[in-house]
Formats: structure tokens, C-alpha cells, sequence
């Protein structure tokens, strides 16, 4: 399949990229902050490789075998470059305008970031949300959606010092899983799965409004217009939406205009004997595909078919709205965590990925 690995030794439970650094969360709830492109110097010295790591919209040649960079622990401590710590176990990590936000029992925290100095703010840290919350999302120029289970569906916009910019929303829905893009949000419950559509976010010189006007627009953010129910579990990259049953995955087009719900729907057979689609926990898409978590183990959905990625992970994370990591499938395994890269020919799936150049980031 052409993919470029790079695993890096370690107890690790999380991890994230994002414009250039990444973020590694520890089973002791350590948080470690590394310069990846200096990571990535330690072990790869072809040029176009490194490039391409860095960047998946560069050229690649194709004519390679799989290869695998091995990192231990020790060898990337000069590419530190800050640290933190959390004092519970997250179940979801994700880092959106410069703010990292972890869920777990106890609520959400939310980490201030200086992306200037590469250093957390540590005087600039919180809880934004105090009851127990599983998943986490966000949408740009939005803000983050928090996944409470029985207690519904929170959406809040913050400003840089964690204030709430505008009331929160609660939606009483009973959430299991959530996605947040640019027009629609997608809540997995037990067995159905809802897609809320969101007001057009306006072009405007917000400097220019008045108060009241500022609020109204801020209001608008977390806004809904519509919303529409479907069974079966449901999550969207772009401008698609994606729906999966057993047997098939239904493919819609998200309208680009306001409030209307006729989806362009799709339906795409899953073809295989080896693999049951009758009980799985999550999926996401990246551009090489769709992940599904069948519990005990992860398989790619794309173009070619259907393979296994790897088993009994203990996490495992896509990148759907990175222009320059939306080909990297972060997989934490027995005591590493494995980066894997796909190459420019799996790099776009036409019926399960995205292209980067529709990324909604």
C-alpha cells in the first residue's frame, strides 16, 4: 500500500498533530509538546520522504515498499519542546485555535497554547465543562462541541483566555460519539445519529459592530437552523456525509445552501466475507479512506477495498480537516505509538476520503 511509518517508543494513551508540533499525552497524564519536522530529521534523510511527511500535498515517487522509521524514547528528547500534565485519564483529546481541549470523568480542561513560543500557559488553563464528557469536536470559526452522554450535547465558543464569548447551547440528545464541521453536526447516539445544519456564518468586520451586534454574531456561531434523524451511525468529512449499516454505507453531498436538507445520497454495497459491519464502536475518514473500529480491531474502507490496520489499539486517530496531515492515521500500539503515512496512490479515496484541496478546516 505504499505507507511511510514512523513509530516512536512509549507508554502513550493520545496524541495529536497540528502545524508542526505534536502532541504526546502519557498513561501517567503527561502531556509533551515536540517539534515533529525535527522528530522527523532523526530518522529520515530522503528529501522527498521528508517532505512529503510534512506536507501530503507533495510529490512522492510510488515505487517503494513500505517503510518503517523507528524512534525510541531517549533519541527524541532534544526535540522536546515543552511539557504539562493532566490529573486524570482523557478520553478524547483535540486542539482547536491554539486551545487544547482533553475530556474525561471530571469534564473538559482546556490548555492555553503559545504558538509563537512553542510553550503551554500554564496560568491560562481551566475547566470549561464539569460533568463527565466522552467525545469532542470543533468546527472553525465556531467553536467546540462536548459529547456528555445522558446529559446531551454541549456547544460553547470561547474566546483566548477560555471565557465563554457567548451563552453555551445544550442540546438533549444522548451522545455517544460527535463530529462538528463547517455546516453540520453529526451526534451518534446507541442506535440512530442525528446531523444538526448551522446558520452561513456572514463575512463582516466584526470591529465595525456594535455591541449588541457582536453578540448577535457571536450567538449565531452555535446557532442551529435545522436537523434531520437517520438510524444507523452517521459522520462527515467536507462536504460529505457518510452512513453505515451492515451492508452498505450510504454517501450524501451536504448542500452548500442554508437550512435545505435533500441530500444527493449515494449508496456504496460493503462487499466482504471476512469482516462483520454489524457491531462497531466509531469511523473517520482521511483522504486515503474510512477507518471503522470493530473493537478488537481497525480496517481501511477505500477505493480498492476493504483491509486490516492493526489490532487491539488503545487509541487511534484521523486528521480530516489538516491540509498537510489528512494522509496520516495516528495508531497507538503495545508501547509505541505508529504514524502512518499513506502514499500519493491510496492517498485519495473518491468514495470514502476527501481530496485536501475540499478540506473545510
Amino acid at each position: 500500500m505504499n505507507n511511510i511509518n514512523v513509530k516512536i517508543s512509549g507508554d502513550y494513551i493520545n496524541s495529536f498533530i497540528y502545524s508542526g508540533l505534536l502532541f504526546l499525552v502519557k498513561s501517567g497524564g503527561e502531556i509533551i509538546l515536540f517539534d515533529w519536522k525535527r522528530l522527523v530529521r532523526k530518522k529520515v534523510n530522503n528529501i522527498e520522504h521528508f517532505e512529503f511527511i510534512n506536507n501530503c500535498s507533495k510529490r512522492i515517487a510510488e515505487d517503494f515498499e513500505d517503510i518503517v522509521f523507528h524512534l525510541d524514547e531517549k533519541e527524541i528528547l532534544d526535540c522536546v519542546l515543552d511539557k504539562s500534565s493532566l490529573d486524570f485519564w482523557p478520553s478524547d483529546f483535540i486542539i482547536y485555535s491554539n486551545i487544547l481541549y482533553f475530556s474525561g470523568q471530571n469534564g473538559v480542561e482546556a490548555i492555553g497554547l503559545d504558538f509563537d513560543a512553542k510553550k503551554f500557559i500554564e496560568d491560562n488553563r481551566k475547566f470549561i465543562y464539569s460533568s463527565r464528557a466522552y467525545k469532542l469536536a470543533s468546527a472553525k470559526n465556531r467553536g467546540v462541541a462536548i459529547s456528555a452522554g445522558i446529559n446531551g450535547v454541549v456547544l460553547k465558543s470561547i474566546d483566548k483566555y477560555l471565557n465563554d464569548i457567548t451563552a453555551p447551547k445544550f442540546l438533549e440528545k444522548n451522545s455517544v460519539d460527535i463530529e462538528w464541521g463547517a455546516s453540520t453536526l453529526v451526534v451518534n447516539s446507541e442506535f440512530t445519529s442525528s446531523v444538526d445544519f448551522f446558520e452561513k456564518m456572514p463575512i463582516v468586520n466584526t470591529r465595525k459592530m456594535t455591541k449588541k451586534q457582536k453578540d448577535d454574531f457571536n450567538a449565531l456561531k452555535i446557532s442551529r437552523s435545522s436537523e434531520t434523524e437517520m438510524p444507523g451511525y452517521s459522520w462527515s468529512i467536507g462536504d460529505r456525509l457518510f452512513n453505515i449499516n451492515e451492508s452498505n454505507v450510504k454517501r450524501s453531498v451536504i448542500s452548500k445552501e442554508e437550512g435545505d436538507e435533500e441530500f444527493n445520497i449515494k449508496k456504496i454495497d460493503i462487499k466482504t466475507e471476512k469482516y462483520s459491519f454489524e457491531n462497531f464502536d466509531s469511523a473517520r475518514s482521511g483522504s486515503f479512506g474510512c477507518v471503522v473500529d470493530l473493537y478488537d480491531k481497525i480496517v481501511l474502507m477505500n477505493d480498492i477495498g476493504i483491509k486490516e490496520l492493526g489490532r487491539n489499539l488503545t487509541k487511534w486517530k484521523v486528521f480530516p480537516r489538516a491540509k498537510n496531515y489528512v494522509n496520516h492515521l495516528h495508531m497507538i500500539e503495545n508501547d509505541c505509538l505508529n504514524i502512518k503515512i499513506f502514499a500519493r496512490r491510496d492517498m485519495i479515496s473518491r468514495k470514502f476520503g476527501i481530496s485536501p484541496s475540499n478540506i473545510d478546516a
